[in-house]
């Protein structure tokens, strides 16, 4: 019996779950090692003392009327507590409690079995909060795919008005406003496009410290100069592969929004280490990051804080807590997608009235690690001449590209969809010098009417027209051997540049 007795208490002292009994009244009378691990409280802390101390007062009255009800009835209740630490932290346990009944079948006391899901529900939490930004993202996407098509078609029609009514001051300055209002829309539909991860980067070997100090300049002049913004850099190597802008727009909006969480005086510390994420850490972390070397980018300030609320959904599109004159509510969802697309991770921790903390990591590269390879193109022909195959299925488009290439000095071959084209190019591939080709189409794709094309004529040369693209497509693109890429909404320069490039270009 004493062996029985002695390996049961050991399984009890061993368990990893919490185990405790109490009396009748709630009084602890024993607790497993497991207690003192998950709450931080020692022996003389705990025996003797009600339960009520570990309450966090999340629950109300009723909660633990019915507890108490449930219990003292003889019936075992199954449930969560949220409890607090002796640091004052808070914790989430899952409870199975069960009466002890002696002779005469009266409740003398309550064993409960607890088990700390802490990290769990903060996991599940993040992870639906993953997937209600990457479904956000993918509407974003569609939405400013359809808006860039209407603002390109206006773009270029604005500058064939140009041409014709230069001469006419009081319509050259409407012209201006309708350039100024597609230029401003389509910042908007970029912050879109960004945080929806349909933005193409440019991607290079960057010092991250280069792109932060960059940041801090711009900060300084431009914040009010009672807060103070202080710089704490690791000394050597700060080399990642990123976008240099996008990093930087990135640091900027957690600078701008640091300082107008501060009133008056106050600092914005913005500092770096290393560290390092092994296998347990990546499988942990509901971004999809890889194990290795880390830059570790905090910006810190001393301003007002967030509640718990307002941080669930600090990195929503459109969310914001400023003013509408103020703010879009897409800095930081852009600084989120931002961080994905460098296959990093972020954290933020905020607590009201005691400041805001941001943590960015990027992984972390040595220059002779990659491999840097750049393409060759034919130089620039001094006339714009050829046969041009427009494809778009966009008529606002089609009409306002069309009157551009002409107006340069190209013939012009017009198609509103996949099918159209490939009927048009076989009959006029002789020809035919350049193909304009719109990605998303009715009917055929752009990618699949590419593919027909290339088996009819294998060096014919194609330029892509999209509103977005994935990181995937254009590795597909690369792969089908394009000559360039038109992104919606494009200025009449960037036009005219990729079709230089593509019609010099040597295949």
């Amino acid at each position: 019996i004493q062996h029985e007795l002695n390996r049961l208490y050991m399984a009890i002292e061993q368990a990893a779950e919490v185990i405790m009994i109490t009396d009748a009244r709630g009084n602890i009378q024993y607790v497993n090692p497991s207690f003192f691990r998950v709450t931080g409280y020692n022996r003389e802390e705990t025996i003797g003392r009600n339960v009520s101390f570990l309450k966090s007062g999340e629950h109300d009255s009723e909660f633990y009327n019915k507890f108490w009800k449930t219990i003292s009835s003889g019936e075992v209740w199954k449930g969560q507590f949220r409890n607090r630490r002796k640091d004052g932290s808070l914790f989430i346990e899952e409870t199975v409690i069960s009466p002890i009944r002696e002779e005469g079948d009266e409740i003398s006391a309550y064993v409960a079995i607890k088990k700390d899901i802490t990290g769990e529900i903060d996991f599940q939490d993040q992870l639906a909060h993953s997937q209600k930004m990457q479904a956000i993202g993918q509407l974003a996407g569609g939405v400013a795919h359809d808006f860039n098509n209407m603002l390109t078609g206006i773009m270029t029609a604005s500058l064939m008005l140009k041409k014709r009514v230069h001469d006419d001051e009081k319509l050259m300055k409407y012209i201006s406003i309708i350039d100024q209002a597609v230029e401003r829309s389509a910042d908007l539909t970029k912050n879109l496009l960004n945080f929806s991860r349909k933005q193409p980067l440019a991607l290079n070997i960057i010092d991250l410290h280069n792109c932060i100090l960059n940041s801090v300049k711009l900060l300084r002049s431009t914040t009010d100069k009672r807060i103070f913004i202080s710089t704490d850099l690791y000394p050597g190597c700060s080399t990642v592969i990123g976008d240099t802008s996008q990093i930087e727009n990135s640091i900027l909006n957690l600078g701008i929004n640091a300082s107008h969480a501060i009133d008056g005086e106050g600092a914005i510390n913005i500092n770096t280490d290393k560290v390092s994420f092994d296998s347990r850490d990546c499988e942990e972390n509901v971004f999809d990051i890889e194990p290795g070397r880390y830059i570790h980018l905090s910006i810190i300030d001393d301003g007002c804080g967030m509640d718990a609320l307002t941080m669930n959904k600090v990195f929503e599109p459109f969310f914001t807590t400023k003013i509408k004159s103020k703010g879009t509510g897409l800095g930081l969802s852009s600084v989120y997608a931002t961080i994905k697309q460098h296959k990093g991770t972020l954290s933020v921790n905020s607590e009201v009235g005691r400041g805001t903390e941001f943590h960015l990591f990027f992984p972390m590269v040595n220059e002779n690690e990659i491999d840097v390879k750049t393409e060759t193109l034919g130089e620039f022909s001094e006339k714009e001449e050829g046969c041009i195959l427009l494809v778009d299925d966009e008529e606002l488009i089609r009409k306002a590209i069309r009157d551009l290439l002409i107006d340069s000095g190209y013939e012009v071959l017009v198609a509103k969809d996949g099918e159209m084209a490939l009927e048009m190019f076989k009959a006029n591939m002789d020809t035919i010098d350049l193909v304009i080709l719109d990605l998303i189409m009715p009917k055929m794709s752009g990618i699949n009417c590419l593919k027909a094309m290339r088996e009819i004529h294998p060096l014919i040369k194609v330029v892509i027209e999209t509103g977005y693209m994935t990181e995937d497509k254009v590795n597909q693109l690369k792969v089908l051997g394009i000559q360039g890429i038109i992104n919606k909404p494009g200025t009449v320069q960037e036009i005219q540049s990729a079709i230089k490039d593509a019609m010099n270009r040597i295949v």
